[in-house]
């Protein structure tokens, strides 16, 4: 029988099958024992139970609540097997503008916002009896702590560390560490930060854990430390059927998250589909997305005929079904630079889906972004680098005579088979796990 420590995992969202990182979690660590594993979390998403059985949660809400509340506290929620309470709710949909603009603040994570998030968490109480309780009844060997945009995460777990003097295995998948052009102070002041601690932790961590070999090899640079590429994993079938095309009409299905630009660049792509006239107007997107459009975002493609958001599939088989179905699947990236920043070294957590689906890509967006270029690398899909050129036109029509579809579903199988191999990760967390662990490993 494999040892398996008790593993203590800190993130943002919780343990998820169809919220990306929490997908790339469970990619890592579906198969650890549910006796050896728990989870801090900071969302109101309810958990994958079938991953993890013991979560604590706490939230922005209850973090402010603490800073005004005299009489002792209960910060945060235990979720265990029974029930997801849907207790202490983040800032949700309402009908005051007050409430509106501070919606927008937050999902945009405007450096105000986070400023303020992360001194709500500097003077707010978490560490109550209840949480200090949870811990040690829990007990934790290691720690895996998927790295954040706020510092407050990487202040807990550095008291965790501290406290329990255990190893931590740190996992990022998105650069929020590179600078950009900004005349906002709140920006610079938050960036410094993060990388004071980025760096702290990079150095202390047993392994660091990238999204793509381009992150690693930037932050080893800047940051030191030890890492390793391990991008999302996914079941992979032995054998593809490729179901009978309609020539006469081209269904193209987006499912993923609409923040970084996305939703723009499918909107544009849209325009541009229906501007080539003729047949092309007939090729439609239909967009599944656990984020809903903005209100604004919905009325801009209410006049338009062939692009539509359809629906939140937070079932992972419905998520399948609608991908094997498509036509095409599109990966979009954005082209404004304010986006690119965020995501330029990230090679997004469902372009293995893709791959596995059996269902030919076409991904568009700057041929510098780490997700295009990796699906440009191994020619797994058609590639988009620029609405602007001939190239556009050209790659439509291929795309649509199905030229080269079944080399680029080829390519993509191969290399989903090839570097996205659950089992392979999962071993080389465990094995590294154990190794601090039971062996002492300074390494």
């Amino acid at each position: 029988m494999k040892d398996y420590p008790h593993i203590l995992v800190v993130s943002h969202n919780p343990f998820s099958d169809t919220q990306n990182n929490g997908k790339t979690l469970t990619s890592l660590l579906g198969d650890w024992p549910k006796d050896k594993i728990a989870q801090v979390y900071f969302s109101n998403l309810p958990p994958d139970m079938t991953v993890c059985q013991k979560f604590f949660r706490i939230l922005d809400a209850d973090i402010f609540k603490s800073i005004f509340q005299r009489r002792p506290l209960r910060t945060g929620s235990v979720i265990g097997d029974v029930e997801y309470e849907e207790s202490s709710p983040d800032i949700k949909e309402g009908k005051g503008s007050l409430k509106k603009m501070l919606l927008g603040i937050f999902r945009k994570r405007r450096p105000i916002a986070i400023t303020m998030r992360n001194a709500v968490w500097s003077v707010g109480k978490w560490k109550t009896e209840g949480f200090l309780q949870w811990l040690d009844d829990f007990q934790p060997d290691i720690i895996f702590f998927q790295s954040s945009h706020c510092t407050f995460p990487y202040k807990m777990v550095d008291f965790i560390q501290k406290r329990y003097n255990i190893p931590i295995i740190m996992q990022t998948t998105d650069d929020y560490l590179s600078s950009k052009f900004s005349l906002d102070p709140f920006f610079w002041c938050n960036l410094i930060s993060l990388r004071k601690w980025y760096a702290k932790f990079a150095r202390n961590s047993r392994l660091v854990l990238t999204i793509g070999d381009q992150m690693a090899a930037e932050y080893a640079a800047q940051f030191g430390g030890n890492y390793y590429t391990a991008m999302n994993s996914v079941p992979v079938p032995e054998v593809f059927t490729t179901p009978h095309r309609n020539a006469d009409e081209l269904h193209l299905v987006y499912t993923g998250n609409l923040h970084s630009g996305r939703f723009q660049t499918l909107r544009l792509l849209a325009q541009k589909l229906w501007s080539m006239g003729d047949i092309f107007q007939k090729a439609h997107i239909s967009i599944y997305s656990l984020m809903s459009p903005t209100p604004k975002e919905l009325e801009s493609i209410s006049s338009m005929d062939n692009i539509s958001y359809k629906s939140a599939l937070k079932d992972p088989e419905a998520v399948r079904q609608v991908q094997r179905n498509a036509d095409i699947l599109i990966h979009v990236e954005s082209f404004k630079p304010k986006d690119k920043y965020i995501t330029r070294l990230s090679v997004s957590t469902k372009i293995p889906e893709y791959m596995a689906s059996g269902t030919c890509i076409l991904a568009v967006g700057p041929a510098d972004v780490a997700s295009i270029a990796y699906i440009a690398e191994y020619e797994a899909g058609f590639i988009i680098n620029d609405f602007d050129t001939s190239d556009f036109n050209d790659t439509i029509q291929r795309i649509w005579r199905g030229e080269q579809r079944e080399k680029c579903i080829g390519n993509a199988y191969h290399l989903v088979k090839a570097k996205h191999s659950v089992e392979e990760v999962r071993e080389k967390i465990r094995e590294i796990a154990c190794g601090c662990v039971f062996m002492g490993d300074e390494n």
